[in-house]
């Protein structure tokens, strides 16, 4: 996750440490589907959390095996939906391909405190909280189960939970996102493709992020455990008592 590099500071050659990063060519049934720049932990749910929230496999079971060497993923799945990205260059860090621009609407059945949501932020914050910097932190949280993950880019955060998510057959409409980083399109985007109701962000929220969320019908609430600030879909959020 981290590689020490030799620097130059006051005279002194100290080391610091800074996050990895490493290009990850996904093949699906041997033919290459997109590179990614990612760090370099909890691959397999990388790459299982983009396939699925990107609608390329509907279930863990249409995975026949997936391999990771390196450089390179190798998934073989019959019944994958093969799709050409349309180009779309998106403002997460990480990947660019967009393959499908549609936005499903989510069934909000999930209500839920904002002191749950702001609980949960501070429990990623701290989990993290003595590691190097320079990297990003999401988490997904059910009543059951609860998945925390890094990396330098904030949508593959989003892509490892919802990977983990599949692999632990969680129900996602009874769940919830927390980011440490600003909530982009393409990162509200993935959460209304699985199905994931609320999705909060530390920090900030773009314009159009807003807009998928307002046509999808996500919550979507920023500048969690302070100010709070709910854009969307007010209704599921509780207010404290």
């Amino acid at each position: 996750m981290w590689k020490q590099i030799k620097c130059l500071k006051d005279k002194e050659e100290p080391f610091i440490e800074l996050p990895i990063e490493k290009p990850l060519r996904i093949y699906l049934n041997g033919r290459k589907l997109t590179t990614a720049m990612v760090s370099p932990t909890n691959e397999k749910s990388f790459v299982i959390g983009h396939l699925f929230s990107e609608g390329i496999i509907s279930d863990y079971d249409d995975i026949e095996s997936i391999r990771i060497d390196g450089k390179e993923s190798s998934v073989l799945s019959e019944k994958a939906s093969f799709r050409e990205s349309e180009g779309l260059i998106v403002s997460g860090c990480g990947s660019g391909n967009a393959y499908n621009i549609d936005t499903p609407e989510v069934e909000p059945r999930l209500e839920i405190n904002i002191k749950q949501i702001s609980d949960a932020m501070i429990e990623l914050l701290e989990k993290f909280k003595n590691e190097s910097g320079g990297v990003h932190s999401a988490g997904l949280f059910s009543k059951e189960k609860k998945f925390l993950v890094r990396d330098i880019g904030r949508h593959n955060c989003i892509d490892k939970i919802i990977g983990m998510g599949v692999k632990n057959e969680i129900d996602f409409s009874q769940t919830f996102v927390v980011s440490t980083g600003r909530l982009s399109s393409d990162m509200v985007k993935k959460c209304a493709n699985v199905g994931i109701p609320i999705a909060a962000s530390h920090k900030s929220s773009t314009s159009l992020a807003v807009e998928i969320a307002q046509k999808s019908k996500i919550s979507l609430i920023i500048d969690t455990g302070t100010n709070n600030y709910i854009l969307t879909n007010f209704g599921q959020i509780k207010k404290n008592k």
